[in-house]
């Protein structure tokens, strides 16, 4: 049986390697670990934010009202959690307090505390159910980036 040989050219052609992504995909649900609770404690992942940003998220884009009246707080807040789904797709986000970052990254002159807590744009929860339905990839580099990549999203402990 003849097998056919391969051309000169072919012989002198390598393959060009390609780059390796940072990661699999924009499509890779995100985050891909959990980090070990202590104490059966509810983990949180997301950006350490305070309600000031949010309030000022939603009334930057909220039509003014015909009376010219400032939007409430409690409404500003709930609307400028629904614009920020809206505009990343993330429909898991919700606002939590938390303790403590599980690692050790964030510097403590970095993080905002509000009373008590740490105030964090929550994405995902170390909850089963909810870490079934948690984002990819490519919407948390959406919301990162309406942060200016300042900050990346982590793990943080529940009070």
């Amino acid at each position: 049986m003849n097998t056919p040989r391969p051309s000169s050219r072919q012989l002198d052609e390598t393959p060009t390697p390609r780059p390796k992504p940072p990661f699999k995909s924009l499509t890779e649900l995100y985050p891909t670990h959990l980090p070990r609770a202590e104490n059966g404690e509810r983990l949180y992942f997301g950006y350490n934010v305070s309600v000031k940003w949010i309030m000022e998220y939603a009334n930057q884009r909220l039509k003014p009202r015909r009376n010219n009246k400032q939007y409430g707080e409690t409404t500003l807040m709930y609307r400028g959690l629904i614009m920020l789904q809206d505009h990343t797709g993330i429909h898991t986000l919700s606002y939590q307090d938390a303790t403590k970052a599980t690692d050790t990254n964030p510097p403590p002159e970095r993080i905002v505390w509000e009373e008590d807590a740490i105030p964090i744009l929550c994405i995902c929860t170390s909850d089963p159910e909810e870490l079934n339905l948690r984002p990819t990839r490519g919407q948390v580099n959406a919301l990162t980036a309406l942060f200016g990549g300042v900050q990346s999203p982590r793990w943080w402990t529940s009070i």
